[in-house]
């Protein structure tokens, strides 16, 4: 426990419980404290009395004489000290209206008795009605079945010549109806938290931020098995403390972390025990929770009385309850909320007109040794703006605990403004501290060929293609995904990765995990099959026994140092910051859900940034370009992962279709864990511009559901000149091109933008590299190609040019005209197609056939698959056809060709000690070694066909972690890292992105320092 955050119901001055009956020393006129057992004296000398009534704004008092004046001002009624607490000590808490007054008499209570003014005062008050209100018989103050709050109460101010006429006995004191109101406020004072003693010992709060309530007088209270705590309580005590300590975390959306709060323990007895409520005020928000501190043995909880009730007529965004959390997010008025639908936690609720934004939630659930389960808010279906926290389907009956005992929190973030709420860290902050190491947590992007291939999990040679397309993208991570076969090996995998410098994610279902002895087994087997993370999916229930089984997982896997994602899952509460290893969880609709229906839209994920980003990273699977259903765009699903907080992002669609798209160039760069966010414009449900920074770079996402524009000043910027990179949709919804601009901190991004569309930004002194961006690609649909035999174009949303060839086969034929090669000789063929089923596909080069090729399937007609072939090339232009003669084929969508070259090859150069070695796991037999010291080979008569930034891969071997000095034509080296493959003859690919010249005479050197240098296998260089 760090020692500024006591143990809830510990800590605080010693003498709080007294301070609290005296009301922090309020005074009476004299300096004097007010008597705890008699109360304030009665009211001389009043100038003017202040009386409230519905309205939501606070009137004006005149004081004309007198030494006890009413201080009405907004800071007052809100709990705080007036502008004169020793003369106004009367008037320095808030007024509490009371039904039931002796007499019909208006009654108001303050410092825990209760005032009264009489039937005759009453009418005389009304009589001089200034035209706010009027105390007739309809006042609050007489009938009502339920406190309003004072603040959003206005004044009827009493003239000085009415108050003359009452008596020092007008308005007195009744002992009998004594009530008491505890406070705790923000650090920064503008939220108050309020809690109220009702005569039947049942405790109710509100909280109110600034001039406006959050929550209007709600009830709270739990029942066990041994005592009903929801009424007839006594105060016992209380303890006063202030929590303000610091933090980082390795997957945080923020450098370090302040958690600093005001909390308030009420101590209370019932029937022997002892119940407390701890009370939290953050600056962007509030939270309760309940713990039975004493005794020993079971218990259980039977019931919770907590809820929140929103002022009328408060409307907000909820999702009908599952137990997956990936229901729609849709905005339901006032009534829609009270209707007794049960509801999902968060909720994002608008306050007085969008003045402030709440999202009710819950923390520190299924990290509290399964202590209690999940739960829902259902509305009271009273029409009067009541939210109850009930527990959820999966867990109907009561909750088995032992004493000690406390509940998950109950929080709120309260919000001034979308950016705030975004910001707001207080569910994170609500959870204990790590109590172990976690520097092996690592952040990161992920492969994940899942959604694209569905049973490509158990295909070995697939994995490996994603693990090479997860090293060339410079990504941290690939996920084998459901549903491996017992039989794929792990361990191969992980070695392959790991020697290509990445990690491997598996896949697990969550019930073989259940208890500590089975999770600890099995996290322990994963970890020596060499993966650093598990995907643990398919809890899928509330229930407080499965919130054990998420105990048993994240206590085994902080042990073994796995990190963990967790699908099918509870929504997060925070539980990241005592397990800092769980760096997602899914409990969202994303883009699974255009698989199983209904698909995921833009008006959802314009709200998921408002509603689930301010509770723990979402495993959104972003950035699916392929579906030809989705009516997301392609630059709105690149926005996502800026806009969407997760600290590990698995991209859903295929190596093939990425490889081939623009958008890969800001995968490339975009992090998954950022030094800042800012909320540039926005409304959930309709659009959200994002800007975040890591480092000195920007990266800007805009979503949206309507057509509009984003305008995006860039006054966060530093001094001089960026280029924004900007990544915006065509007229398609297609991302086909990249344009940049130069801007400065005084220029204005005006990002104009299709339904549904989006755009994403990348803002940097250093502009953005994209790789291989000179790259020719011979698309299927071209023009100038030859489409005969039957067949036709198609639209494809995720082939490279938008469209391919398809029924091919069968007398259908695609020959590609024109294909440039710069020389003569072997080239690298490799074509992407898309097909539903294992097909067959006839290769001609210049008229004669050169293969026939068996595809695998890529996943379905809409996802793409990539195929390599080594092919005979003349230099110049030459013809490659497609077919089947015999059946139909996969459609075709474009091809590429690149060019190896050994690096032992004769025509190249060794020098400075470098020299060729036998290497039997090199794709020659040898390789170049000797780098190290200033050893360099150089690649000769590098081809392409054009110029530009042309993709450049290094088979290489290095048994550390090495570099080398790469340059090409003599031109200024860069220094690229070449990560250890674990073994001399183990060879991994270095992908980079180098700027060659038209023609057949470039020259590539690679050259060591004095530190490790790789050994260099071969270069392969696309035209």
């Amino acid at each position: 426990m760090v020692p500024d955050d006591p143990p809830d119901g510990a800590g605080g001055d010693a003498d709080g419980a007294d301070a609290d009956r005296q009301h922090d020393g309020d005074q009476q006129p004299g300096g004097q404290p007010a008597d705890p057992q008699r109360g304030p004296p009665p009211l001389r000398d009043l100038a003017e009395v202040v009386v409230l009534v519905e309205n939501e704004r606070v009137g004006q008092t005149h004081s004309t004489s007198g030494d006890n004046v009413a201080c009405a001002t907004q800071s007052h009624l809100a709990g705080r000290s007036c502008p004169n607490p020793a003369r106004d000590a009367l008037f320095t808490h808030r007024f509490v209206p009371v039904s039931g007054a002796v007499g019909g008499s208006i009654a108001f209570s303050r410092c825990g008795r209760v005032f009264v003014i009489p039937r005759d005062a009453r009418s005389r008050l009304a009589s001089r009605d200034r035209g706010t209100a009027a105390l007739g018989g309809g006042s609050v103050f007489a009938g009502s079945k339920r406190r309003r709050s004072t603040l959003a109460l206005a004044t009827v101010a009493v003239t000085a010549s009415v108050v003359a006429a009452l008596t020092a006995t007008d308005v007195g004191v009744v002992p009998a109806q004594a009530l008491t109101t505890h406070t705790v406020t923000s650090p920064d004072g503008a939220i108050t938290f309020a809690v109220h003693e009702q005569a039947s010992g049942a405790l109710t709060y509100e909280v109110t931020a600034g001039t406006t309530t959050i929550f209007e007088e709600s009830p709270l209270g739990i029942a066990t098995s041994a005592v009903d705590f929801s009424t007839g309580l006594t105060y016992a005590s209380q303890a006063r403390t202030t929590i303000d300590q610091t933090y980082t975390l390795p997957a945080g959306t923020k450098p370090s972390y302040r958690d600093h709060a005001n909390q308030l323990v009420l101590s209370y007895t019932k029937g022997g025990q002892t119940m407390q409520l701890v009370v939290r005020a953050y600056d962007d928000g509030v939270a309760y929770r309940y713990v039975l501190p004493g005794g020993s043995g079971a218990v259980s909880i039977t019931d919770e009385k907590s809820g929140f009730r929103l002022p009328a007529p408060t409307g907000g965004w909820a999702a009908v309850w599952n137990g997956n959390y990936e229901q729609d997010y849709i905005y339901r008025s006032a009534a829609g909320l009270n209707d007794g639908t049960e509801l999902t936690m968060p909720l994002l609720a608008s306050i007085d007109n969008n003045a402030y934004f709440t999202v009710i939630s819950e923390a520190n659930v299924y990290n509290a040794g399964a202590s209690f389960a999940p739960a829902l808010l259902k509305g009271s279906q009273a029409n009067d703006g009541l939210l109850n926290v009930r527990r959820t389907p999966d867990q109907s009956f009561p909750i088995a605990s032992t004493y000690p005992f406390q509940t998950p929190w109950r929080a709120a973030i309260i919000a001034g403004d979308l950016d705030t709420l975004v910001n707001s860290d207080l569910v994170q902050h609500l959870n204990p501290p790590a109590t172990q190491n976690a520097d092996w947590v690592k952040p990161g992007r992920a492969a994940w060929s899942w959604f694209s291939d569905g049973d490509s999990a158990a295909d070995l040679d697939k994995q490996k293609q994603m693990v090479d397309f997860a090293a060339s993208m410079g990504f941290e991570y690939v996920t084998v995904d459901c549903c491996y076969d017992p039989d794929v090996d792990l361990p191969a995998i992980s070695q392959y990765a790991a020697q290509r410098d990445v990690g491997i994610f598996a896949w697990v279902t969550a019930e073989p995990f259940a208890t500590p002895t089975q999770a600890d087994a099995l996290v322990a087997e994963h970890k020596a099959y060499g993966v650093v993370g598990l995907k643990v999916d398919f809890f899928l229930n509330d229930s407080q026994n499965v919130m054990g089984w998420y105990q048993s997982i994240g206590d085994a896997a902080g042990e073994h140092e796995l990190m963990l994602n967790f699908h099918g899952s509870t929504k997060p509460g925070g539980e990241n910051r005592t397990w800092p290893w769980v760096v997602t969880s899914e409990a969202v609709a994303g883009t699974e859900h255009y698989l199983y229906p209904p698909p995921t839209t833009a008006r959802l994920d314009a709200t998921f940034p408002f509603v689930r980003n301010p509770i723990g990273g979402m495993d959104y699977t972003p950035t699916m370009i392929s579906l030809n259903g989705s009516i997301l765009t392609q630059a709105h699903t690149l926005a996502q992962s800026i806009v969407f907080t997760s600290a590990m992002v698995n991209y859903s669609d295929s190596a093939a279709a990425y490889e081939q798209w623009p958008g890969r160039h800001l995968m490339r760069a975009v992090p998954t864990v950022w030094d800042e966010t800012r909320v540039v414009e926005g409304f959930p449900g309709d659009h959200v511009t994002m800007a975040r920074r890591s480092g000195t770079d920007w990266f800007v996402g805009a979503i949206t559901d309507p057509a509009r524009t984003a305008t995006v000043p860039l006054s966060f910027l530093g001094s001089g000149t960026y280029t924004a990179t900007i990544f915006a949709d065509n007229a398609a919804g297609r991302v086909s091109s990249v344009t940049t601009q130069t801007v400065t901190s005084a220029s204005t991004l005006s990002l104009p933008m299709i339904a549904t569309g989006g755009v994403a930004v990348h803002i940097s002194k250093t502009p953005l590299a994209q790789i291989g961006s000179a790259d020719v690609r011979y698309e299927a649909e071209a023009p100038g190609n030859t489409i005969s035999g039957g067949a036709g174009t198609d639209n494809c949303k995720g082939c490279s040019g938008g469209s391919k060839v398809g029924f091919l086969g069968n007398g259908g034929a695609v020959q590609f005209n024109n294909v440039m090669a710069g020389a003569a000789g072997t080239h690298e063929l490799t074509f992407t197609y898309t097909s539903g089923d294992p097909r067959s596909i006839q290769i001609e080069v210049n008229g004669s056939v050169v293969s026939t090729e068996n595809l695998k399937d890529s996943g379905g007609w809409e996802f793409v698959n990539k195929w390599t072939i080594d092919v005979p090339l003349n230099a110049g232009a030459n013809t490659i056809r497609f077919s089947n003669p015999a059946a139909f084929g996969p459609d075709i969508d474009a091809l590429i060709l690149s060019r190896r070259t050994e690096a032992e090859a004769s025509g190249n150069t060794l020098a400075g000690g470098a020299a060729v070695a036998a290497c039997g796991g090199c794709s020659g037999g040898s390789k170049v070694t000797g780098l190290s010291g200033g050893g360099s080979v150089t690649v000769n008569g590098v081809t392409a066909t054009a110029a530009g930034n042309h993709t450049v891969r290094v088979d290489y071997a290095a048994t550390a972690d090495s570099t080398a000095q790469v340059s090409v034509n003599g031109g200024a080296p860069v220094t690229v890292a070449f990560p250890s493959t674990g073994g001399a003859t183990a060879t991994a690919t270095v992908t980079l992105g180098l700027g060659v010249n038209a023609g057949a005479s470039n020259t590539i050197r690679i050259a060591g320092g004095s530190g490790a240098a790789p050994d260099i296998d071969r270069v392969t260089v696309t035209n």
